[in-house]
């Protein structure tokens, strides 16, 4: 099985969620940026879980849209399952906030904007009858 260190250089990580840890990395063979989110607290020996990773992974891939990060590829490596997919630039949102409540403003009015499009997000998604489990 491949090891993703020999196919990019990983830098530290960006942030955590439900699903797993992302890192931002770069493409040794390319140069290409991307962001690379590690799967953690599975049973990788459990098929039903494997099977579901690979089928939610391949909808990924086919998913385009303005407010959809793009999925490049998804598998199981060495360090253990994971999507290598688009890196979004900008500040994480808990910065964004914290930085308009440094300027006296409400979080509201950055936070709308940024709902906005997550929503529209969700909307590209669904349009192709894909729910996502967390919603």
């Amino acid at each position: 099985m491949a090891r993703l260190s020999e196919r990019f250089h990983v830098g530290k990580k960006l942030g955590s969620g439900g699903a797993g840890h992302v890192y931002p990395a770069r493409e040794r063979s390319t140069g290409r940026i991307v962001a690379i989110k590690m799967i953690r607290n599975v049973d990788h020996d459990d098929p039903n879980f494997v099977e579901r990773f690979k089928r939610e992974g391949s909808i990924h891939k086919a998913l385009r849209g303005r407010h959809v990060l793009q999925v490049f590829e998804h598998g199981a490596w060495e360090e253990g399952l994971a999507i290598i997919m688009e890196l979004a630039d900008g500040p994480s949102l808990s910065s964004a906030i914290d930085a308009v409540k440094a300027q006296g403003r409400r979080p509201f009015e950055v936070l709308y904007p940024l709902l906005d499009q997550a929503m529209s997000g969700i909307a590209e998604v669904h349009a192709v009858d894909v729910i996502h489990r967390d919603l």
